[in-house]
């Protein structure tokens, strides 16, 4: 194994089609693009998967290898789907199917239902939507894109180069919030003015520094001639990377912005204490 492979964030992607999964497929690579540089992801191809006993051998499989894992699937028969949604839930896996909000799009817009229409009453249903709306809103508002347009986000995250940001802004987008998150760039980033809402909570995602030089030399030992060049010394130079963290928790702290330690947590244990300290703040707004 790796160095690489202990020390960034892993996510397992499960393909899961009750035919061939060349649609999900190309989902993935989206995703891929999107996030390969928070991400370390394993990819599982799980074609013609149309039987109860299939979908349990898959279950059986992500029971045993206990990881971070997403669901994509795309399975047309009412009882399977349940199937893989109740398992699913049960280990704690988030599951997406991929032709709901097209379909229910179409049928908004034309007032035409589809054939078998009982195969996709189920995933109609506003926690659906609202997670769907959260995810499509982090994948515009990510690594700092569209800060003017922050308003609207439940969640705000904000740390240096490294500490997982994104994978847990899609995490939590899974869960129904709207995420955004931000680079903590030193020297510039104690300028940042972001208006916030009372419902709105800013998190600071903070890591010590011997953990964040661990990943950063292995990301840049990863990289090709030409990004290897792009991340100058100062990316991996230790007092510079000390100086960094220093300035990013002071910062959180004049703004008075919750602290999260990420050092060794999860993804999942990330999101879970923002998700507390969101719930904690809207509480008593």
């Amino acid at each position: 194994m790796y160095i690489l492979d202990l020390i960034m964030k892993h996510i397992d992607i499960h393909l899961v089609s009750d035919s061939n999964c060349e649609s999900l497929l190309a989902i993935y690579k989206d995703i891929h693009l999107r996030f390969r540089d928070e991400i370390n992801f394993t990819k599982y191809v799980w074609s013609f998967y149309n039987s109860e006993n299939r979908i349990k051998r898959l279950f059986t499989f992500l029971q045993k290898r206990k990881k971070d894992a997403f669901i994509f699937y795309n399975i047309s028969t009412v009882n399977l789907r349940a199937i893989v949604k109740n398992k699913a839930r049960a280990l704690s896996i988030p599951c997406i199917p991929l032709l709901s909000r097209i379909i229910r799009e179409m049928v908004s817009h034309t007032g035409i239902k589809p054939k078998n229409t009982e195969s996709c009453d189920d995933f109609f249903t506003e926690e659906y939507f609202s997670r769907v709306d959260a995810m499509n809103y982090v994948l515009a508002h990510d690594d700092g894109n569209n800060m003017l347009d922050f308003k609207e986000a439940d969640i705000i995250l904000i740390g240096v180069s490294r500490t997982s940001k994104s994978p847990t802004s899609v995490y939590l987008a899974y869960q129904g919030y709207k995420v955004a998150n931000v680079p903590f760039i030193s020297g510039i980033s104690s300028e940042y003015d972001i208006s916030k809402r009372d419902t709105q909570v800013i998190l600071g995602l903070f890591i010590q520094p011997e953990r964040l030089l661990k990943i950063r030399k292995s990301r840049v030992l990863s990289m090709d001639s030409i990004m290897h060049n792009k991340y100058n010394s100062k990316y991996t130079e230790k007092s510079l990377v000390i100086q960094e963290l220093i300035e990013s928790r002071k910062f959180f702290e004049t703004k008075n912005f919750p602290i999260i330690d990420v050092t060794m947590k999860s993804i999942e244990e990330i999101a879970s204490t923002a998700i507390a300290l969101y719930e904690k703040h809207v509480k008593y707004v």
